[in-house]
């Protein structure tokens, strides 16, 4: 006979239905797994998440940046280290789940959250697929500053007299108007400009440093004195005129800035031009 015997057994020991089954087994897991590696929907993945702070009181809205991010996963947020396990999850902890791309989402995150550093979660029918420490940071709501209240606003002539390098003397002219605006919560605009400017009676003062050894150094460039008026838009805060909050009285130092030089200087005399107007401060 061949080499099976009557009930179709191959070589005494196996029969051809044994070994198709076998051969099917060792044909068919091998593809089911490469069809498992395949065909697995990764996990997401967040990479970077903007702003990374917020303001508790402000718009509470992040984007995610990362990979593999789909529609109906649902984002959770928790405060950082307290983990957030699937039987723990509440709508108040709920982020609304926007997908702009499968490579970033917005979030725009519950309300009612206070001051921390927070966790950020992403479930997919109750499972955690991502996760991320530390994802942003909430801060607490800016204190606003108080305002003064302006009792009145007027326009100064004030004299002050300025101390000056000689290499500056020829940029200066009467008209130059000072770069630092008046601020845009005050109805006085009128910002200061050299109405005069001349020099004043005393000579100008040369400076020879001498070192502790007794060593004269070279000349140092002269300081000449002039008198100049200036006029500016003021307001009265609690009983002191001011120009960008500045106080402007005698005795007091004075800055007048242009692009191209800076003077500084001491108020000799400060008088009222006009009155403008009476109000408060507005916002």
């Amino acid at each position: 006979m061949g080499g099976g015997d009557v009930r179709g057994r191959v070589k005494g020991r196996f029969n051809v239905m044994d070994a198709a089954a076998v051969a099917f087994v060792l044909l068919v897991v091998p593809m089911a797994f490469v069809a498992y590696r395949v065909l697995r929907v990764p996990a997401p993945i967040m990479t970077t998440i903007t702003p990374a702070r917020l303001a508790a009181d402000g718009p509470l809205e992040v984007r995610v940046t990362g990979e593999h991010f789909r529609p109906f996963l649902r984002a959770y947020v928790s405060p950082a280290g307290a983990h957030l396990w699937p039987e723990d999850l509440h709508d108040d902890q709920r982020a609304n789940y926007l997908i702009a791309t499968p490579t970033a989402i917005e979030l725009k995150l519950p309300r009612g959250l206070r001051a921390g550093l927070y966790d950020l979660y992403l479930f997919d029918e109750g499972r955690e697929v991502a996760h991320r420490e530390s994802a942003f940071a909430l801060t607490p709501p800016a204190v606003p500053t108080p305002v003064t209240p302006i009792d009145e606003v007027a326009t100064f002539d004030i004299h002050v007299r300025f101390s000056v390098d000689a290499d500056v003397v020829p940029s200066v002219h009467v008209g130059d108007t000072d770069i630092n605006q008046p601020a845009n919560d005050t109805p006085m605009q009128l910002a200061a400009s050299l109405v005069s400017w001349r020099p004043a009676p005393e000579a100008g003062e040369t400076l020879r440093p001498i070192l502790p050894t007794g060593t004269t150094l070279p000349l140092m460039p002269a300081l000449h004195r002039y008198d100049a008026v200036v006029r500016l838009g003021v307001v009265k805060r609690q009983g002191v005129w001011g120009y960008n909050n500045v106080p402007i009285r005698v005795g007091e130092l004075f800055t007048f800035v242009t692009p191209t030089y800076v003077l500084r200087g001491m108020v000799t005399r400060t008088a009222r031009v006009a009155d403008v107007s009476r109000g408060t401060a507005r916002r």
